[in-house]
């Protein structure tokens, strides 16, 4: 009896081992295959993003450019260039002028009060009726 236990284990593990062995390997090749496949696709989706954020970014530069040629061709802006740059030269001279004393400055914070501050509190008073 025992031989016959050992003879059918045997054949159990022989059997065993002829199926599953095979099915290991084609289970590694087809593990390594997909792992292939989706770094191949990984690296191809990131590469046309990478397409399409270069056309972005030189279409935006060409946007930058053709504006940058229109105004320098408009009469408009480059005068006021020229009197940008006469402003900022005068800039100094109009900053270290004396600042407001208190009593101007209270005198103004009362005015932007009387003016604007009925028609803030209409504005908030109406808006609580809708």
């Amino acid at each position: 009896m025992s031989k016959k236990f050992k003879l059918k284990f045997k054949l159990l593990v022989a059997f065993l081992s002829v199926g599953i062995i095979p099915f290991a390997v084609m289970a590694i090749v087809a593990l390594n295959e997909a792992n292939s496949a989706l770094h191949d696709q990984a690296f191809a989706q990131m590469e046309s993003m990478r397409d399409v954020k270069k056309g972005q970014v030189l279409d935006y530069l060409q946007t930058i450019k053709d504006q940058a040629l229109t105004f320098s061709e408009d009469r408009m802006i480059i005068s006021a260039m020229d009197e940008f740059s006469t402003a900022f030269k005068t800039f100094r001279a109009v900053r270290t002028m004396p600042r407001m004393d208190i009593a101007q400055r209270a005198n103004q914070k009362l005015r932007y009060e009387n003016r604007f501050g009925i028609d803030w509190t209409s504005l908030k008073i109406n808006a609580m009726f809708w």
